[in-house]
């Protein structure tokens, strides 16, 4: 089992752009906390620091993405992305409070 994490990008002018990423491993009730509780404002992260592709439409990197709850689910897809769920999991909770490129 692994874990789907989706995700969305959206622009000043509402343009939204989804993405997903499935990471190795079967999402725990820990790590779910972990990723939520790291969230800027409950709401935003930037992927490309916690491992994840992120994708703003404008090539630009570093942008805000938005994850909300039931944006974590445990999957049998195969993964796209090389890391574990306790990997991604530990890069949220080292940006907790610091979320900048």
């Amino acid at each position: 089992m692994n874990t789907k994490i989706s995700y969305m990008y959206t622009d000043h002018s509402n343009n939204k752009r989804h993405c997903a990423a499935i990471v190795s491993g079967r999402l725990n009730g820990r790590q779910r906390k972990t990723i939520l509780n790291s969230l800027f404002a409950k709401v935003y992260f930037i992927p490309e620091l916690v491992y994840l592709p992120g994708d703003s439409g404008a090539g630009d990197r570093n942008q805000f993405h938005a994850l909300y709850t039931n944006d974590l689910e445990v999957t049998e897809e195969a993964p796209t992305v090389n890391r574990s769920i306790q990997e991604v999991a530990e890069a949220f909770k080292k940006h907790a409070n610091a979320w900048s490129a």
